[in-house]
């Protein structure tokens, strides 16, 4: 899920800034017409154009990444086991008590044991 919206704000970024060299293919009514203008809107129209695209393009942005934050689900960090060192080679048993869930989540409520035997 982070990936596809990683994809889409990376495309709606790269959309928002080349639609102002649309009006070098002859489309009209962007702010392309201002920055490919110079003459007629003099450095501070091309200026203002840019910063104008600039941020509107950082505001979409901004936008897409609250969603995808709102949107990607989260794992605990109560319930992740972080490695320490190297796991040496084991019998069956000992293996199996050392993949046993920590001791936070034997001690959690039934609800959240669910999601710590899970994650």
């Amino acid at each position: 899920m982070p990936l596809i919206f990683a994809g889409v704000r990376t495309a709606s970024v790269f959309v928002l800034s080349t639609t102002t060299i649309a009006s070098l293919a002859g489309f009209s009514g962007s702010l392309g017409d201002i920055i490919a203008n110079e003459t007629s809107y003099h450095f501070s129209g091309v200026l203002g154009a840019a910063i104008c695209v600039a941020g509107l393009t950082l505001l979409v942005d901004a936008l897409l990444a609250l969603l995808q934050r709102a949107l990607t689900p989260r794992v605990t960090a109560s319930c992740r086991i972080a490695p320490t060192e190297p796991m040496p080679l084991m019998s069956p048993a000992a293996s199996a008590a050392a993949s046993a869930p920590p001791a936070s989540c034997a001690a959690a409520p039934e609800s959240r044991r669910d999601d710590c035997e899970a994650g």
